[in-house]
């Protein structure tokens, strides 16, 4: 796993890195952006079922 990568949340944008947690509301338009070569590996766990149907990709 790379040693730091990017994550946007709402208008914020900070670092995260291996064992980060981030809370992240219901409706906030979030990414993760990796910036190494380094593999990005990312662990998503919903509180509710999750459909998808409310996925939209940002650039």
């Amino acid at each position: 796993m790379a040693e730091k990568d990017k994550m946007e949340l709402g208008d914020k944008e900070f670092e995260i890195r291996q064992g980060k947690l981030v809370f992240i509301p219901k409706g906030t338009v979030h990414s993760v952006k990796a910036t190494s070569k380094e593999l990005l590996k990312v662990l998503s766990i919903q509180a509710t079922n999750f459909d998808g149907k409310d996925r939209v990709a940002v650039e």
